[in-house]
């Protein structure tokens, strides 16, 4: 029994500088860590240079492919701690803007800030169908070697024409719902399901209407006259008429 209490002591005397010994340790490797590792921060602002609340950020190691996810708060700002030395691409997404994507180089204990800036989404598809119907429209008009085409032909070259571009559409479709979560949120709204397909019918058949107000045009002046001169002065007149095209010539 007196063996008993004289080694307690001793005991206690251990497990207490052994605790003092791990929390020293463990300490130690957390200050290590934390100047080992570095961080990213910023704002995302839109095209004026305002704050862009909630957007959506993708941190990709390009290293290990390992991402981080999160959200801007209510003013526009981002961090992203804890990271390890290396290459990252970060990647802003926001429903109505153009994904923003930057690629940066952190060291060790690096505090690194990066701004990041969302272009409005703009009519892409539209131009991209009438540049494709024009010039399908000139290689035919120098393939065939006539002044003029009709019948069958005519038809069929406008109507293979108005095919293909409409399919850069169809494609585009939807791509903002694919990028941007848009399917997710659909699925959780109290709505027909069947409203989407009628809204990107109508968006589609929206497309058609403005590529064969343009395309129609240019097929008579390319492949229905009779020289190529006057009909490419004409074509370029009536391109310039339209604002979406002429910002592009």
């Amino acid at each position: 029994m007196e063996h008993q209490n004289l080694l307690k002591p001793v005991y206690v005397l251990t497990s207490t500088v052994l605790a003092t010994m791990l929390l020293t340790h463990g300490a130690q490797r957390v200050s290590a860590q934390s100047a080992y590792f570095g961080s990213i921060a910023g704002t995302v602002q839109d095209p004026s240079g305002a704050a862009v609340p909630g957007a959506d950020l993708t941190v990709r190691n390009l290293a290990n492919s390992s991402t981080q996810n999160i959200s801007s708060d209510a003013t526009g700002t981002y961090e992203i701690r804890n990271l390890i030395p290396g290459s990252y691409e970060i990647v802003a997404a926001k429903y109505g803007f153009n994904n923003a994507t930057v690629r940066l180089v952190l060291d060790a204990r690096q505090q690194v800030r990066k701004d990041l800036r969302l272009e409005l989404r703009t009519l892409e598809t539209v131009p991209a169908m009438v540049l494709f119907s024009v010039a399908t429209f000139v290689i035919f008009h120098f393939a065939l070697n006539r002044a003029t085409i009709a019948g069958q032909l005519a038809a069929g070259i406008l109507t293979a024409t108005l095919l293909f571009a409409s399919q850069l559409a169809v494609n585009r479709l939807f791509v903002a719902e694919r990028e941007q979560g848009g399917f997710d949120g659909f699925l959780l709204a109290p709505v027909d399901r069947s409203a989407l397909l009628v809204a990107k019918a109508l968006a589609l058949l929206l497309f058609l209407i403005v590529l064969e107000v343009i395309a129609v045009p240019a097929f008579a002046l390319l492949l229905l006259g009779p020289s190529i001169g006057p009909p490419l002065g004409g074509l370029v007149v009536l391109l310039r008429k339209i604002p979406v095209v002429a910002r592009m010539i």
